[in-house]
């Protein structure tokens, strides 16, 4: 018996139902049948019957969630997220996928919630001529009409499951477009760490990667992911080349070429050539007494051949052998020279010695450098210079007052001026002494080595003409001078 109704039920099964208020509240008693051979009757109880919301979540292909039921009034539970292979879990939106799900507001009914899953999606320019990312072309992404603002560089897009995007591939100059590619993502990194991300084609020698070969395309992204635009080069403007590796007399070499409009780099052979020969030089010096000879051997194939002979050194000379003395060293020119040209300085160097004094001195010619060796000694006389003496006479005065005393001593100088001289021995002679045609010798005497003149007491006032002969004896580097007669004044006043 219940508030819903009443019944009778021969077995322990019987239909509990609620209302259109989405409960009902039932009192159940039992008895005993009459023919069953009991007796007896249970205690009256009271069963309410409630209907829960089913609250049902579509993954809409991802694994699968379990429904919750929700008492009337109640909030459901947001469950764990469900997981599927290619795209990311975005949350739990209504059937239009517009509206996200309040896991915070009551259920009053069944429900139904749907996952909504983006993907990561990357778009990128690849040259194929070069091998290069974001080279050769530009790409424009747009939702509905193409947007003409190109770019080379890749760039990630987050887009819901299923989202369309218009791609328009523009070629630079020089190149064409040759296909979308599906594409890989690459991590670079630095220093063992992740430094950044590029964008490449999977496979352009597998033509299932190829989605289209229109300029214009319209991609469905149902999953993570990325493509390219590839362009190549239209046709290949090759360089004068650069050599790589030069051919020699038993070997190829390499000439690269590279593509102006595209950079890509072509090798091409050079053939073997029989006169480029790596040589290394070998020198046999020239000296004073033979002949050189310059040589190579080429390190390659091994052939040697002569180059140049090296003449000897036949003629090292001096201009004469015999010089005066002159007080500073004498350096005379050196000839250096084969019996067909004379030497370059940078070949040779000259030293002398002993070439200041008289005597012999020595010259030194010392063959260097790349073509000649060995030296020559070579020497020439310093000979004895001629006396440089040269006197004046001068006027010497005597004071008259002192001379009655004593005799006065005249130094040479006060008497005879030196105009040159060097230092060497001299010998002074007295030849005469007069005043008029008077002679008055006995009255002078002069030093045969110092040349003092001595003037003795007794002589009068007046002018005294006194000449002497002078002789140098030289030294080392000068001769003896000629005999010099001067005549001189001593004035007695």
């Amino acid at each position: 018996l219940s508030s819903e109704g009443e019944g009778t039920y021969e077995e322990a099964n019987f239909p509990l139902t609620y209302g259109e208020n989405r409960n009902a509240v039932y009192k159940i008693s039992a008895f005993a049948k009459e023919d069953s051979g009991y007796t007896g009757a249970t205690q009256e109880f009271t069963v309410t019957v409630i209907k829960k919301c089913k609250v049902t979540f579509n993954t809409r292909g991802g694994s699968s969630v379990a429904p919750q039921y929700v008492i009337p009034g109640e909030k459901a539970v947001k469950p764990d997220n469900p997981t599927k292979e290619g795209v990311s879990f975005n949350g739990w939106y209504d059937k239009t996928l517009t509206n996200k799900v309040n896991f915070n507001d009551p259920v009053n009914q069944d429900i139904a919630v749907y996952a909504k899953w983006d993907t990561t999606f990357g778009f990128n320019s690849y040259n194929a001529s070069t091998e290069k990312e974001s080279a050769g072309g530009k790409l424009s992404i747009s939702e509905s009409n193409f947007q003409d603002n190109p770019t080379y560089g890749w760039t990630f897009m987050t887009v819901a499951e299923g989202a369309q995007r218009m791609l328009k591939a523009y070629p630079d100059d020089g190149y064409h477009f040759i296909g979308w590619y599906e594409g890989k993502v690459e991590n670079i990194y630095k220093d063992g760490k992740l430094y950044s991300q590029t964008i490449l084609p999977k496979d352009l020698n597998d033509s299932s990667t190829l989605l289209s070969t229109d300029s214009e395309y319209t991609i469905t992204i149902e999953k993570n992911g990325a493509i390219c635009a590839v362009f190549e080069c239209a046709g290949h403007q090759w360089d004068k080349g650069t050599v790589t590796k030069a051919a020699t007399c038993k070997e190829t070499g390499s000439m690269l070429y590279t593509c102006t409009v595209c950079g890509t780099e072509k090798t091409e052979e050079i053939p073997v050539d029989e006169n480029a020969h790596s040589w290394k030089e070998n020198v046999q010096k020239a000296t004073t007494d033979s002949d050189g000879l310059i040589s190579r051997k080429c390190t390659i194939c091994g052939i040697e051949e002569s180059v140049a002979p090296l003449l000897k050194v036949s003629k090292i000379s001096l201009p004469r052998t015999s010089f005066a003395y002159t007080g500073k060293a004498i350096t005379p020119k050196v000839t250096v020279a084969n019996e067909n040209e004379a030497l370059s300085d940078d070949n040779y160097t000259v030293t002398y010695s002993k070439n200041t004094n008289v005597g012999t001195a020595t010259v030194k010619v010392t063959l260097k450098g790349e073509y000649y060796e060995g030296s020559k000694n070579l020497t020439f006389t310093i000979n004895k210079a001629a006396n440089p003496l040269n006197i004046k006479p001068k006027t010497a005065v005597v004071k008259f007052g002192k001379l009655k005393k004593k005799m006065q001593i005249l130094a040479v100088t006060k008497v005879i001026k030196f105009k040159k001289e060097i230092k060497d021995k001299k010998t002074y002679t007295l030849i005469s002494a007069k005043k008029g045609k008077e002679n008055f010798r006995k009255y002078f005497k002069i030093n045969k080595t110092t040349g003092k003149v001595a003037v003795k007491k007794g002589l009068k006032k007046g002018i005294y003409k006194v000449k002497v002969k002078i002789k140098a004896s030289g030294n080392k580097n000068y001769k003896p001078s000629k005999e010099m007669k001067v005549t001189f004044k001593v004035k007695v006043k």
